[in-house]
């Protein structure tokens, strides 16, 4: 079984709670913008949320 110390995460493999949150209020920076992509593209998890939440500000802003 391998122990905590093989366990090595890249950037992209860890789930970027922190850039959602700056996405919805509309905080992120470039380099944020590119590491959330990045990762929602290797994430199903992070993908399928990162496009429910373009979805419901989208709905959000047609009825405005």
């Amino acid at each position: 079984m391998p122990s905590v110390r093989d366990w090595r995460a890249t950037v992209t493999q860890l789930h970027p709670e922190h850039l959602f949150d700056k996405l919805e209020i509309g905080g992120l920076s470039a380099i944020e913008r590119r590491q959330l992509h990045a990762h929602a593209a290797e994430c199903t998890v992070c993908r399928f949320e990162l496009l429910v939440r373009e979805d419901l500000a989208s709905e959000i802003l047609q009825q405005r």
